[in-house]
Order: C-alpha cells, then sequence, then structure tokens
C-alpha cells in the first residue's frame, strides 16, 4: 500500500510539471470527453468561461473540481446545472445580488457577466479561499464587492472551523460538520467578523426599490443567515438560492420564511425544477420566492433542465 501511495505522489508531482496543459486541454475540449476521463484532466491558471449568446467571466483555475467542471462542461451543464441556469434567470432581472458564501465566486461572477448594472456583493470570511474569491473579482475588473466577513445572526465577531487543505473551500461554524471528513486534530479555529444583513443593508443604504436575490450556501449555518435578515425580508422581498443539508434545516428556515408568505421550489440538478411544500426533505439546493413574485409563474412553466436556455 505504502509503494502504490508513493507511486502516486510521483505521478502527481510530474503530472503537475507537464507544460501547456491548458492549450492541450482546449483542444481536447472540442471532442468532448466524458466527466469520469476529464475530471483528472486539470491546469492551474486564467481562463474564460463562456456561456449563452455573449456572456462570460475570467475565472483562475486552482485545480478544484468546480474549476475543471467550469472548463469542460461549460457553465450550467455539470456541476450545479439547474441551479446555475436558474440563477442566471434570476439575475438578468436584479438590481442586487448578494452571494453568501461566495468560495471562489462563481455565482457573483456568472451574475456579474449576466447583469453588468447590477449591485453583486459576494461573502467569504475565510482568508485562505477569500484571496482566490478576491483574484478572480479582479480578473473580472472589480466589478463585484468581495466582502471577508461571515453573515449570522449577529455583528460582531464569530469562530470559524476551516480544514487548511487547498482543495477544500468549506469551512463552518459547526466542527462537527467538517470533523466527518477531516480529522478534528487538523481544524484550524479562528475569529472573523460577521455580519446581520438588516445591518449590512442599512451600511450599504440598499433602497426596498430593488429587486433582490440572495445565494446562500455555509455549511449548514443557514437558519442564522436567515435570522439576520430579520425584518428586512419582509421590507425587500428577495429571492433565496438556497442549499438544505437536512429536514431540520429545512424546518428552521420555514420557521423564519411561512408568515411571510413564502413558495418553496426544490432542484433536482440536470434535471428539474419542482414545487415542494417543504424544505429539505431532500439534501439540495431550493428556492424560495414571495408569494407575490412573478418568477413563480416561470418556474411553473420551465421545470425541466433544458427549459432554462442560456441566452
Amino acid at each position: 500500500m505504502n509503494n502504490r501511495l508513493s507511486a502516486m505522489k510521483v505521478l502527481k508531482i510530474i503530472y503537475g510539471h507537464i507544460p501547456f496543459k491548458k492549450q492541450l486541454f482546449t483542444v481536447l475540449r472540442l471532442l468532448p470527453l466524458p466527466e469520469r476521463i476529464y475530471r483528472h484532466l486539470h491546469f492551474r491558471g486564467r481562463y474564460t468561461c463562456r456561456f449563452g449568446s455573449k456572456q462570460q467571466f475570467n475565472i483562475y483555475h486552482w485545480g478544484n473540481q468546480v474549476e475543471n467542471d467550469l472548463f469542460w462542461a461549460g457553465y450550467g451543464n455539470h456541476w450545479e446545472a439547474t441551479s446555475l441556469r436558474v440563477w442566471a434567470a434570476m439575475c438578468a432581472r436584479a438590481d442586487v445580488v448578494f452571494d453568501i458564501g461566495a468560495n471562489t465566486g462563481v455565482y457573483a461572477l456568472a451574475a456579474q457577466a449576466i447583469n453588468p448594472s447590477a449591485k453583486i456583493f459576494a461573502f467569504k470570511p475565510v482568508e485562505r479561499v477569500f484571496q482566490k474569491l478576491r483574484v478572480n473579482a479582479q480578473l473580472n475588473d472589480e466589478k463585484i464587492s468581495v466582502q471577508q466577513l461571515a453573515v449570522s445572526n449577529f455583528s460582531g465577531e464569530i469562530e470559524i472551523y476551516d480544514a487548511n487543505t487547498e482543495h477544500v473551500y468549506s469551512a463552518s461554524v459547526r466542527p462537527d460538520l467538517l470533523s466527518k471528513s477531516i480529522p478534528e486534530k487538523d481544524l484550524i479555529c479562528t475569529r472573523v467578523p460577521s455580519i446581520r444583513m438588516d445591518d449590512f443593508f442599512k451600511k450599504e443604504a440598499i433602497s426596498t426599490e430593488n429587486k433582490i436575490i440572495v445565494k446562500i450556501d455555509v455549511e449548514m449555518h443557514e437558519p442564522e443567515v436567515f435570522e439576520g435578515f430579520g425584518k428586512a425580508i419582509s421590507e425587500y422581498r428577495p429571492i433565496f438560492l438556497v442549499e438544505v443539508l437536512s429536514r431540520k434545516l429545512g424546518n428552521k428556515i420555514s420557521e423564519i420564511l411561512e408568515p411571510l408568505s413564502y413558495v418553496y421550489f426544490s432542484i433536482e440538478e440536470s434535471l428539474a425544477v419542482e414545487r415542494v411544500r417543504e424544505l429539505g426533505l431532500l439534501d439540495r439546493n431550493y428556492l424560495a420566492i414571495p408569494v407575490e413574485h412573478p418568477f413563480i409563474h416561470e418556474l411553473e412553466k420551465s421545470k425541466k433542465h433544458s427549459d432554462w436556455r442560456l441566452g
């Protein structure tokens, strides 16, 4: 076993020193290759992700799965395929976009490409990932406002646990979440600034006249993020795209939203969007939309993944 691991390590080092991988893979991408093959073919460096008729954004490939999927399969075709397609449709009609738990910023980058006139804010508190997010913002003329803040139900400071592993972008206020896949001794606890979203709305003078969409993916801290919106949910009536990883979390979010008349849709990636009564029956992304919002009719009409065309 040790010999095998050593051989794999040597192969990775050799692979890392192969020149012109980006140029070679750009040609190979025309074939196209199946995911079981291209997931092993990665590189480091900037590339342009093009989608729709005119949209595009620059992104740095750090050797991670997300950037690799976007390079080989394209936007809205593999990683979070249906979520990204629905997101594109929502961004086209938004005035203000919030990407909470942005990681390296794919959703924020897409929003900026789709709707250059929108105000876009991307949040990531962990330093090592925030720096990658900032690089991507710089590659796109710094039109995205990057915020090194944790979003929660209070403004101040919060403890966050990080794996400090290059290809793991997840960090969480809950050490038990990460310790399932990473030894607890390898977790690093740091204190980072936190903010409530209703405080952030006031700080940035966000108008109630703005059409607002919000993406939330914060590793099981989603209920606290919703709590931090406070009265801003009833005042601004944003659309939410939120990852819900358990029924318990879904119930907590529903307790906040149900008195405010929100409708829920479940997103089954690469397949369909379906209206549901509850959040969290399955671990996936969900939409929460104000009952009066016209986008509900579009969701009811265009359910299949293929219905959501990109430009």
